[in-house]
Protein backbone atom coordinates (compact mmCIF):
# COMPACT_ATOMS: atom_id res chain seq x y z
CA UNK A 1 0.00 0.00 0.00
CA UNK A 2 1.39 3.37 -0.93
CA UNK A 3 1.62 6.43 1.25
CA UNK A 4 -0.03 8.71 -1.29
CA UNK A 5 -3.13 6.52 -1.12
CA UNK A 6 -3.17 6.78 2.67
CA UNK A 7 -2.94 10.54 2.44
CA UNK A 8 -5.66 10.84 -0.18
CA UNK A 9 -8.08 8.87 1.99
CA UNK A 10 -7.26 10.89 5.11
CA UNK A 11 -6.93 14.30 3.39
CA UNK A 12 -3.30 14.51 4.45
CA UNK A 13 -1.11 17.03 2.64
CA UNK A 14 1.79 15.22 1.11
CA UNK A 15 5.05 15.91 -0.67
CA UNK A 16 7.48 14.06 -2.96
CA UNK A 17 7.97 10.46 -1.95
CA UNK A 18 10.41 7.68 -2.50
CA UNK A 19 8.36 4.55 -1.95
CA UNK A 20 9.47 1.04 -1.01
CA UNK A 21 7.07 -1.79 -0.20
CA UNK A 22 7.98 -1.85 3.51
CA UNK A 23 9.70 1.53 3.73
CA UNK A 24 8.37 4.95 2.81
CA UNK A 25 10.72 7.93 2.61
CA UNK A 26 9.05 11.32 2.89
CA UNK A 27 11.36 13.72 1.12
CA UNK A 28 9.66 17.11 1.29
CA UNK A 29 10.34 19.69 -1.37
CA UNK A 30 13.77 19.19 -2.90
CA UNK A 31 15.65 20.95 -5.65
CA UNK A 32 15.30 19.28 -9.03
CA UNK A 33 18.98 18.43 -8.96
CA UNK A 34 18.36 16.48 -5.74
CA UNK A 35 15.59 14.38 -7.19
CA UNK A 36 15.80 11.04 -8.85
CA UNK A 37 13.40 8.21 -8.42
CA UNK A 38 13.09 5.06 -6.41
CA UNK A 39 11.02 2.14 -7.53
CA UNK A 40 8.22 0.85 -5.25
CA UNK A 41 7.60 -2.79 -5.19
CA UNK A 42 5.28 -4.93 -3.24
CA UNK A 43 5.63 -8.63 -2.60
CA UNK A 44 5.39 -10.56 -5.87
CA UNK A 45 4.27 -7.57 -7.91
CA UNK A 46 6.08 -5.07 -10.06
CA UNK A 47 8.87 -2.81 -9.06
CA UNK A 48 8.48 0.46 -7.54
CA UNK A 49 7.86 3.96 -8.59
CA UNK A 50 10.52 6.43 -9.39
CA UNK A 51 9.10 9.88 -8.52
CA UNK A 52 10.13 13.37 -9.57
CA UNK A 53 8.04 16.20 -8.18
CA UNK A 54 8.61 19.96 -7.85
CA UNK A 55 5.80 21.40 -5.69
CA UNK A 56 5.10 25.05 -4.97
CA UNK A 57 5.51 25.78 -1.27
CA UNK A 58 4.59 28.70 0.95
CA UNK A 59 7.01 29.28 3.82
CA UNK A 60 5.61 29.90 7.28
CA UNK A 61 7.44 32.12 9.81
CA UNK A 62 9.19 30.25 12.61
CA UNK A 63 7.45 30.64 15.98
CA UNK A 64 9.54 31.97 18.81
CA UNK A 65 9.18 28.88 20.99
CA UNK A 66 10.83 26.58 18.45
CA UNK A 67 14.59 26.22 18.39
CA UNK A 68 15.18 23.81 15.50
CA UNK A 69 18.43 22.02 14.77
CA UNK A 70 20.15 22.79 11.50
CA UNK A 71 19.40 19.99 9.02
CA UNK A 72 21.94 18.80 6.49
CA UNK A 73 21.66 20.11 2.98
CA UNK A 74 19.51 23.11 2.16
CA UNK A 75 16.30 23.36 4.23
CA UNK A 76 13.27 24.05 2.08
CA UNK A 77 10.91 25.16 4.83
CA UNK A 78 11.06 27.11 8.05
CA UNK A 79 9.53 25.25 11.01
CA UNK A 80 5.76 25.44 11.29
CA UNK A 81 3.64 25.91 14.42
CA UNK A 82 1.78 22.86 15.64
CA UNK A 83 -0.92 22.19 18.19
CA UNK A 84 -0.96 18.38 18.44
CA UNK A 85 2.40 17.20 17.14
CA UNK A 86 3.77 13.74 16.64
CA UNK A 87 6.61 14.18 19.10
CA UNK A 88 8.83 11.12 18.70
CA UNK A 89 12.30 11.57 17.24
CA UNK A 90 14.16 8.56 15.77
CA UNK A 91 16.85 7.15 18.01
CA UNK A 92 20.42 8.00 17.08
CA UNK A 93 22.59 4.91 16.91
CA UNK A 94 26.01 4.27 15.45
CA UNK A 95 24.87 3.86 11.86
CA UNK A 96 25.52 7.30 10.37
CA UNK A 97 21.92 8.55 10.39
CA UNK A 98 21.41 11.91 12.13
CA UNK A 99 17.93 12.34 13.59
CA UNK A 100 15.79 15.45 13.69
CA UNK A 101 12.17 16.19 14.56
CA UNK A 102 9.49 16.62 11.93
CA UNK A 103 9.09 20.27 12.90
CA UNK A 104 12.83 20.87 12.51
CA UNK A 105 12.59 20.13 8.80
CA UNK A 106 9.22 21.73 8.14
CA UNK A 107 6.87 18.74 8.18
CA UNK A 108 3.60 19.28 10.03
CA UNK A 109 3.44 16.44 12.59
CA UNK A 110 -0.34 16.77 12.93
CA UNK A 111 -0.75 15.22 9.48
CA UNK A 112 1.70 12.44 10.36
CA UNK A 113 -0.48 11.55 13.37
CA UNK A 114 -3.48 11.40 11.04
CA UNK A 115 -1.55 9.09 8.75
CA UNK A 116 -0.73 6.79 11.67
CA UNK A 117 -4.38 6.76 12.64
CA UNK A 118 -5.19 5.09 9.32
CA UNK A 119 -2.65 2.28 9.72
CA UNK A 120 -3.35 -0.94 11.58
CA UNK A 121 -0.47 -1.47 14.05
CA UNK A 122 -1.07 -5.23 13.91
CA UNK A 123 -1.47 -7.78 16.68
CA UNK A 124 1.17 -10.49 16.42
CA UNK A 125 4.02 -10.84 13.99
CA UNK A 126 2.90 -12.34 10.71
CA UNK A 127 -0.81 -12.23 11.61
CA UNK A 128 -2.96 -10.41 9.10
CA UNK A 129 -6.02 -8.76 10.64
CA UNK A 130 -9.46 -9.36 9.22
CA UNK A 131 -10.28 -7.39 6.13
CA UNK A 132 -13.60 -6.62 7.84
CA UNK A 133 -11.81 -4.52 10.45
CA UNK A 134 -12.99 -1.03 9.52
CA UNK A 135 -11.13 0.69 12.35
CA UNK A 136 -8.06 1.03 10.12
CA UNK A 137 -7.76 1.65 6.40
CA UNK A 138 -4.39 0.01 5.78
CA UNK A 139 -2.95 -3.32 6.86
CA UNK A 140 0.35 -5.19 6.51
CA UNK A 141 2.57 -2.11 6.57
CA UNK A 142 5.66 -3.16 8.51
CA UNK A 143 7.68 0.05 8.66
CA UNK A 144 7.65 3.70 7.66
CA UNK A 145 10.73 5.89 7.61
CA UNK A 146 10.80 9.56 6.64
CA UNK A 147 14.00 11.25 5.48
CA UNK A 148 14.13 14.99 4.82
CA UNK A 149 17.21 17.12 4.05
CA UNK A 150 19.34 14.05 4.75
CA UNK A 151 17.96 13.67 8.29
CA UNK A 152 15.96 10.75 9.64
CA UNK A 153 12.86 12.44 11.08
CA UNK A 154 10.34 9.61 11.46
CA UNK A 155 10.64 5.88 12.15
CA UNK A 156 7.80 3.57 13.13
CA UNK A 157 7.35 -0.20 12.96
CA UNK A 158 4.20 -2.31 13.01
CA UNK A 159 3.13 -5.97 13.48
CA UNK A 160 5.89 -6.42 16.06
CA UNK A 161 8.57 -5.71 13.49
CA UNK A 162 11.43 -3.58 14.71
CA UNK A 163 14.52 -1.76 13.50
CA UNK A 164 16.75 -4.81 13.09
CA UNK A 165 14.21 -6.92 11.19
CA UNK A 166 15.50 -7.51 7.64
CA UNK A 167 12.86 -7.48 4.92
CA UNK A 168 12.88 -9.13 1.54
CA UNK A 169 12.86 -6.26 -0.93
CA UNK A 170 10.92 -8.24 -3.53
CA UNK A 171 11.07 -6.42 -6.87
CA UNK A 172 12.90 -3.42 -5.42
CA UNK A 173 15.85 -5.80 -5.87
CA UNK A 174 15.56 -5.17 -9.61
CA UNK A 175 16.42 -1.51 -9.14
CA UNK A 176 19.51 -2.44 -7.11
CA UNK A 177 20.53 -4.77 -9.95
CA UNK A 178 20.12 -1.81 -12.31
CA UNK A 179 22.57 0.21 -10.18
CA UNK A 180 25.05 -2.69 -10.39
CA UNK A 181 24.75 -2.77 -14.19
CA UNK A 182 25.68 0.91 -14.27
CA UNK A 183 28.69 0.25 -12.05
CA UNK A 184 29.79 -2.70 -14.21
CA UNK A 185 29.63 -0.55 -17.34
CA UNK A 186 31.50 2.29 -15.61
CA UNK A 187 34.28 -0.11 -14.57
CA UNK A 188 34.58 -1.64 -18.03
CA UNK A 189 33.22 -5.08 -17.18
CA UNK A 190 30.43 -4.50 -19.72
CA UNK A 191 30.84 -2.54 -22.94
CA UNK A 192 27.39 -0.94 -22.68
CA UNK A 193 23.66 -1.59 -22.76
CA UNK A 194 23.80 -2.64 -26.43
CA UNK A 195 25.90 -5.70 -25.63
CA UNK A 196 24.29 -9.05 -26.53
CA UNK A 197 23.69 -11.45 -23.65
CA UNK A 198 23.87 -14.87 -25.31
CA UNK A 199 27.71 -15.00 -25.64
CA UNK A 200 27.92 -15.07 -21.84
CA UNK A 201 26.36 -18.55 -21.78
CA UNK A 202 28.30 -20.71 -24.26
CA UNK A 203 27.57 -23.87 -22.26
CA UNK A 204 23.88 -23.60 -23.21
CA UNK A 205 24.54 -23.40 -26.96
CA UNK A 206 23.03 -24.46 -29.21
CA UNK A 207 19.69 -23.69 -27.62
CA UNK A 208 16.98 -26.30 -28.00
CA UNK A 209 14.48 -23.76 -29.27
CA UNK A 210 15.28 -22.67 -32.82
CA UNK A 211 14.30 -18.98 -32.70
CA UNK A 212 17.36 -16.98 -33.69
CA UNK A 213 15.97 -13.81 -32.13
CA UNK A 214 17.33 -14.93 -28.74
CA UNK A 215 20.76 -14.00 -30.03
CA UNK A 216 19.56 -10.41 -30.56
CA UNK A 217 18.55 -9.81 -26.94
CA UNK A 218 20.67 -7.07 -25.35
CA UNK A 219 21.36 -5.89 -21.82
CA UNK A 220 19.05 -2.94 -22.46
CA UNK A 221 16.25 -5.32 -23.48
CA UNK A 222 16.53 -6.97 -20.05
CA UNK A 223 16.72 -3.60 -18.27
CA UNK A 224 13.49 -2.45 -19.94
CA UNK A 225 11.58 -5.77 -19.84
CA UNK A 226 11.49 -5.89 -23.64
CA UNK A 227 13.22 -9.26 -23.91
CA UNK A 228 10.72 -10.81 -26.33
CA UNK A 229 10.24 -14.07 -24.41
CA UNK A 230 6.86 -15.56 -23.62
CA UNK A 231 7.24 -14.47 -20.02
CA UNK A 232 4.59 -12.36 -18.31
CA UNK A 233 3.97 -12.62 -14.57
CA UNK A 234 0.69 -10.70 -14.90
CA UNK A 235 -0.86 -12.84 -17.62
CA UNK A 236 -2.66 -15.95 -16.29
CA UNK A 237 -2.17 -17.59 -19.69
CA UNK A 238 1.62 -17.29 -19.49
CA UNK A 239 3.72 -20.26 -18.40
CA UNK A 240 5.55 -17.84 -16.10
CA UNK A 241 2.42 -16.42 -14.41
CA UNK A 242 3.29 -15.66 -10.79
CA UNK A 243 1.22 -18.51 -9.31
CA UNK A 244 2.70 -21.21 -11.56
CA UNK A 245 6.10 -21.38 -9.79
CA UNK A 246 8.13 -21.28 -12.99
CA UNK A 247 11.29 -20.46 -11.04
CA UNK A 248 11.04 -23.60 -8.92
CA UNK A 249 10.29 -26.09 -11.67
CA UNK A 250 13.68 -26.00 -13.35
CA UNK A 251 17.12 -27.16 -12.27
CA UNK A 252 18.69 -24.14 -13.97
CA UNK A 253 16.51 -21.04 -14.22
CA UNK A 254 18.87 -19.16 -16.53
CA UNK A 255 18.92 -22.02 -19.03
CA UNK A 256 15.13 -22.43 -18.77
CA UNK A 257 14.61 -18.71 -19.43
CA UNK A 258 16.91 -18.68 -22.44
CA UNK A 259 14.88 -21.59 -23.80
CA UNK A 260 11.53 -19.81 -23.47
CA UNK A 261 9.61 -19.29 -26.72
CA UNK A 262 10.16 -15.89 -28.34
CA UNK A 263 6.85 -14.09 -28.91
CA UNK A 264 7.97 -10.62 -30.03
CA UNK A 265 11.09 -9.04 -31.45
CA UNK A 266 13.53 -8.07 -28.68
CA UNK A 267 13.23 -4.39 -27.84
CA UNK A 268 9.68 -4.05 -29.13
CA UNK A 269 7.26 -5.10 -26.37
CA UNK A 270 7.13 -4.70 -22.57
CA UNK A 271 6.46 -7.88 -20.63
CA UNK A 272 7.12 -8.03 -16.87
CA UNK A 273 9.38 -11.01 -16.22
CA UNK A 274 11.50 -11.59 -13.11
CA UNK A 275 13.40 -14.54 -14.71
CA UNK A 276 14.78 -12.12 -17.31
CA UNK A 277 16.34 -10.10 -14.46
CA UNK A 278 17.85 -13.32 -13.10
CA UNK A 279 19.48 -13.74 -16.51
CA UNK A 280 20.75 -10.15 -16.26
CA UNK A 281 22.25 -10.92 -12.87
CA UNK A 282 23.96 -13.97 -14.38
CA UNK A 283 25.42 -11.74 -17.11
CA UNK A 284 26.82 -9.48 -14.37
CA UNK A 285 28.38 -12.43 -12.58
CA UNK A 286 29.99 -13.72 -15.76
CA UNK A 287 31.21 -10.25 -16.74
CA UNK A 288 32.67 -9.28 -13.35
CA UNK A 289 33.99 -12.67 -12.31
CA UNK A 290 32.24 -12.22 -8.94
CA UNK A 291 28.95 -13.25 -7.46
CA UNK A 292 26.33 -10.54 -7.49
CA UNK A 293 26.63 -10.31 -3.71
CA UNK A 294 30.41 -9.83 -3.84
CA UNK A 295 30.17 -7.16 -6.51
CA UNK A 296 27.39 -5.36 -4.63
CA UNK A 297 29.26 -5.36 -1.33
CA UNK A 298 32.49 -4.13 -2.89
CA UNK A 299 30.99 -1.37 -5.01
CA UNK A 300 27.67 -0.35 -3.44
CA UNK A 301 26.84 -1.68 0.02
CA UNK A 302 30.18 -1.08 1.75
CA UNK A 303 30.60 2.46 0.35
CA UNK A 304 27.10 3.30 1.62
CA UNK A 305 27.81 1.98 5.10
CA UNK A 306 25.26 -0.82 4.80
CA UNK A 307 25.93 -3.45 7.44
CA UNK A 308 23.39 -6.15 6.69
CA UNK A 309 22.25 -7.34 3.29
CA UNK A 310 21.65 -10.88 2.08
CA UNK A 311 21.17 -12.15 -1.47
CA UNK A 312 19.06 -15.24 -2.05
CA UNK A 313 19.68 -17.75 -4.82
CA UNK A 314 17.32 -19.40 -7.24
CA UNK A 315 16.96 -23.20 -7.19
CA UNK A 316 19.62 -25.01 -9.16
CA UNK A 317 22.57 -23.58 -11.06
CA UNK A 318 23.73 -21.42 -8.14
CA UNK A 319 22.45 -18.23 -9.77
CA UNK A 320 21.62 -15.20 -7.63
CA UNK A 321 18.01 -14.05 -7.43
CA UNK A 322 18.70 -10.66 -9.04
CA UNK A 323 15.00 -9.92 -9.51
CA UNK A 324 13.63 -10.25 -5.98
CA UNK A 325 16.22 -11.72 -3.64
CA UNK A 326 17.81 -9.01 -1.46
CA UNK A 327 17.03 -8.80 2.26
CA UNK A 328 17.86 -5.55 4.06
CA UNK A 329 16.80 -3.56 7.12
CA UNK A 330 14.70 -0.43 6.50
CA UNK A 331 17.40 2.05 7.56
CA UNK A 332 19.71 0.59 4.93
CA UNK A 333 16.93 0.63 2.35
CA UNK A 334 16.76 4.36 3.02
CA UNK A 335 20.43 4.68 2.08
CA UNK A 336 19.67 3.32 -1.38
CA UNK A 337 16.83 5.80 -1.79
CA UNK A 338 18.87 8.79 -0.68
CA UNK A 339 21.79 7.75 -2.90
CA UNK A 340 19.57 7.85 -5.97
CA UNK A 341 17.93 11.12 -4.92
CA UNK A 342 21.43 12.59 -4.72
CA UNK A 343 22.24 11.35 -8.22
CA UNK A 344 24.60 8.63 -7.04
CA UNK A 345 26.54 10.80 -4.58
CA UNK A 346 27.05 9.78 -0.96
CA UNK A 347 28.96 11.93 1.54
CA UNK A 348 30.65 13.82 -1.31
CA UNK A 349 31.73 10.56 -3.00
CA UNK A 350 30.27 9.59 -6.37
CA UNK A 351 29.30 5.97 -5.76
CA UNK A 352 27.22 5.44 -8.93
CA UNK A 353 27.83 7.59 -12.02
CA UNK A 354 25.36 10.47 -12.18
CA UNK A 355 24.88 9.81 -15.89
CA UNK A 356 23.68 6.29 -15.09
CA UNK A 357 21.19 7.53 -12.48
CA UNK A 358 19.79 9.98 -15.00
CA UNK A 359 19.65 7.46 -17.82
CA UNK A 360 18.19 4.61 -15.83
CA UNK A 361 15.38 6.72 -14.35
CA UNK A 362 14.34 8.16 -17.71
CA UNK A 363 11.28 6.77 -19.44
CA UNK A 364 12.38 4.08 -21.89
CA UNK A 365 9.00 2.36 -22.18
CA UNK A 366 5.63 4.11 -22.30
CA UNK A 367 3.01 1.88 -20.72
CA UNK A 368 -0.72 1.71 -21.23
CA UNK A 369 -2.91 2.97 -18.40
CA UNK A 370 -4.46 -0.46 -17.95
CA UNK A 371 -1.12 -2.00 -16.98
CA UNK A 372 -1.38 -3.14 -13.35
CA UNK A 373 -0.23 -0.40 -10.94
CA UNK A 374 1.77 1.53 -13.53
CA UNK A 375 1.55 5.32 -13.55
CA UNK A 376 3.58 6.52 -16.49
CA UNK A 377 6.30 4.25 -17.79
CA UNK A 378 9.39 2.16 -17.13
CA UNK A 379 13.08 2.99 -17.01
CA UNK A 380 16.00 0.61 -16.50
CA UNK A 381 14.25 -1.61 -13.94
CA UNK A 382 12.64 1.48 -12.39
CA UNK A 383 8.91 2.13 -12.31
CA UNK A 384 8.15 5.78 -13.15
CA UNK A 385 5.36 8.00 -11.92
CA UNK A 386 4.54 11.50 -10.76
CA UNK A 387 2.63 12.69 -7.71
CA UNK A 388 1.76 16.27 -6.88
CA UNK A 389 1.99 17.95 -3.51
CA UNK A 390 -1.15 19.36 -1.90
CA UNK A 391 0.84 22.02 -0.09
Amino acid sequence: MYLHQIMRRTSIPYKPLVIFPLLLLFLGACRRSDLAAITPSETNVPTVTPIVVTPTLTATPSPAYLTPVTPTGSPTWTPIPVTAPYEQVPEQIDDGWLPASLVDVGIDPVWINKMLGAIDPGNRRGIRPSEQNEAYSFHDIHSILIVKDGRLVFEEYFYNYYRENPHTLASVTKSITSLLVGLAIDQGHLSGVDEKILPYFPEYLPLQQPDQRVGEITIEDLLTMRHGWECDEWDPASITYRTKDFEYKHADLVKATLELPVETDPGSHFSYCTPSTVVLGAVLERATGMTLSQFAWQNLFDPLGINRATWMHVPGGGWTQAGSGVEMIPRDMARIGLLVLRNGNWNSEQIVPESWIQRSTEEHVALEQDQPSWDRGYGYLWRLGEYQSRI
